[in-house]
């Protein structure tokens, strides 16, 4: 339901509704259905325990309470791997949001003209915004 992806991207445009006005109606819906499946995993977590092989198959066990680990035995565990960062996680979904919701702003003001008119237009296009985005991904997975 949140944009910038191609499902609601094509929803959003056959509609001819705006990407920005989409993405904030979007994320109201998305409040409850993220409290249920909060909810629901947490009660759902509790009666079924499943270990990943290295094929992709699971094997099913029954729960049993020595299964939690300790904030020790997670540190150790999460330790092992080197995980990307909060701006590195997030930028993908982050700089197309912004740059959407930047043309969405300037649609909402009487600017109809103008070199940053025409460039926050340009940027703020959803097809763009992901050309941007998939650029700078390219350059950060470089360093």
């Amino acid at each position: 339901m949140v944009p910038p992806t191609p499902g609601p991207l094509t929803a959003a445009g056959m509609m001819g509704v705006d990407v920005g006005q989409m993405i904030l109606v979007g994320a109201a819906l998305s409040i409850p259905i993220f409290i249920a499946a909060v909810l629901y995993s947490k009660w759902i977590g509790t009666k079924i325990y499943q270990i990943a092989n290295t094929d992709g198959s699971f094997d099913r066990k029954e729960f049993k309470k020595e299964y939690l680990k300790t904030m020790d035995q997670l540190d150790s565990i999460m330790n092992e791997k080197e995980l990307p960062g909060l701006w590195d996680s997030l930028s993908s979904i982050v700089v197309p949001l912004i740059l959407i919701f930047c043309k969405t702003g300037l649609s909402l003001t009487s600017v109809e003209s103008g070199i940053i008119y025409n460039v926050i237009s340009l940027v703020g296009e959803p097809i763009v915004a992901l050309a941007v985005v998939a650029t700078l991904a390219v350059h950060w997975a470089m360093w």
